[in-house]
């Protein structure tokens, strides 16, 4: 019985067997990357955070050493090209806004368009962008601070985030 069995299965896998000319998927790939546009566009900068563990007010130093991250529409860490641009408030407590009093500083954009620009800021231990921002005198006593980052990136794209930070 069971070499009947045996017989009708391999009959029937002989007889449905022929050789079947089957093209390779990777013939039918002419850019693996697709076209120019596609992949400039493959992972495209969508958001920005200040990384409250790693940004730090140094108060001996007069600056606040900023940790800023980068993501794609994955929301995978990015390296990218812009011009970066800091705000400093006074934290306000109990407000849906924390922002209170600007704190004046250097508030000249930070240029990080090219990519040894972008490299001079980039920390390789962390994965982020670290800036250093001097704080004025009048803002060395404050305990809690509120940053507000906005990034324009080459493409015009307007990414930003606003942090407390406290000492």
């Amino acid at each position: 019985m069971i070499k009947n069995i045996s017989c009708l299965i391999l009959i029937a896998l002989l007889a449905g067997c022929e050789p079947v000319a089957q093209k390779s998927s990777i013939d039918n790939i002419n850019n693996p990357l697709g076209t120019k546009q596609q992949y400039q566009n493959g992972f495209v900068p969508t958001k920005l955070k200040v990384n409250s563990a790693f940004t730090k007010i140094k108060a001996n130093k007069g600056e606040i050493e900023v940790f800023v991250e980068f993501f794609d529409q994955h929301n995978d860490p990015i390296k990218v090209l812009g011009k970066v641009q800091f705000e400093l408030y006074r934290w306000q407590a109990a407000d849906a806004d924390p922002r209170g009093e600007s704190i004046k500083i250097d508030s000249k954009p930070i240029d990080i368009s090219t990519v040894n620009l972008s490299q001079k800021y980039w920390d390789r231990i962390t994965g982020h962008y670290r800036f250093k921002i001097n704080i004025p005198d009048t803002a060395s006593g404050l305990n809690t601070i509120v940053i507000q980052i906005v990034c324009i990136l080459t493409n015009n794209t307007r990414l930003e985030d606003t942090a407390v930070i406290t000492l």
